[in-house]
């Protein structure tokens, strides 16, 4: 078996290339809860309907019903709507929060650490050190703990580095 050769990347990401990339993470970690705030949007709204329409029966005023129908179609459009607005607006909160992610960082990647270095910190990282990577359509995330996350964007990337690059990473459970 011959040795993996070193995958090296110089790499500068920009604001909105990580906000892009971050909200469609926090999307896609978010979906499952999609269908819930749509069940729940859609009951209130069929109860509020129904409360509009039959309310004195039941002591519900209009004003109250109304409310339960706006609260309703919030929740069953919030997914859809709202929560790619609230995604990425957390990342660019993030991205701004985050010096490491604005200076100019090289990654040297072995067989199993990732060498980094920029004006801020310099170091091998090992892989059983990553605590979470995640692939997007233009980048990889890598986190290693709460605060250290890295952006390797793969417009730099030529031919086989991004398998390249998978392949070494650890796998999912």
């Amino acid at each position: 078996m011959e040795p993996i050769p070193d995958l090296s990347l110089s790499v500068l990401v920009t604001r909105e290339e990580y906000s892009e990339a971050a909200a469609q993470h926090r999307r896609a970690a978010g979906k499952r809860q999609g269908a819930v705030f749509y069940a729940v949007g859609a009951v209130l709204a069929a109860l509020g309907i129904a409360g509009a329409f039959f309310g004195s029966y039941i002591s519900l005023s209009f004003s109250a019903a109304f409310s339960v129908i706006v609260l309703g179609v919030f929740l069953a459009c919030y997914n859809g709507v709202f929560a790619p607005l609230f995604s990425s607006a957390a990342a660019a909160r993030e991205y701004d929060r985050n010096e490491d992610l604005r200076f100019a960082t090289t990654y040297r990647f072995l067989a199993d650490a990732v060498q980094v270095k920029n004006g801020r910190m310099e170091g091998t990282l090992p892989f059983s050190a990553l605590s979470d990577w995640t692939e997007t359509p233009s980048l990889f995330l890598l986190t290693f703990g709460r605060e250290c996350r890295f952006a390797i964007p793969k417009r730099l990337m030529d031919g086989g580095q991004a398998e390249q690059l998978r392949s070494r990473l650890p796998k999912k459970p």
